[in-house]
């Protein structure tokens, strides 16, 4: 009985992670070229990132103006530039307003390193 609930439980996970394999394929198959490069590019150390963060962060608290961050995305990213759905996405997955705002540069790189470290293998 125990290895046949072992097994069930097994069929369980290897089904779910399939499930989210799948997902995440299908999701990365969206993906305009210049984030499927960005995907597959090195990650910037996370502490090198927080440097630059707080940097911006002329108060100590953790976060930077949102509005003033998604400007800077546009502005100095050149040809790899924020376009406004790119930006959309970045506020909803921050729990931001459409305008306004302070962004979370701390939660920001959690959550890019979990991501960063669930690449598909």
């Amino acid at each position: 009985m125990l290895r046949s609930l072992v097994g069930s439980e097994m069929c369980i996970r290897d089904r779910y992670q399939r499930r989210v394999r799948e997902d995440v394929i299908g999701t990365m198959a969206g993906l305009t070229p210049l984030q499927s490069q960005a995907l597959n590019a090195p990650v910037m150390p996370s502490e090198d990132l927080l440097s630059t963060f707080r940097a911006l962060d002329s108060k100590g608290e953790g976060t930077i103006d949102a509005d003033e961050f998604m400007r800077a995305l546009q502005i100095f990213g050149g040809n790899d530039s924020f376009t406004a759905e790119e930006e959309k996405a970045l506020r909803t997955e921050m729990g931001l307003p459409a305008k306004g705002g302070e962004f979370d540069y701390n939660m920001f790189v959690q959550l890019r390193d979990c991501l960063a470290n669930r690449k598909l293998k």
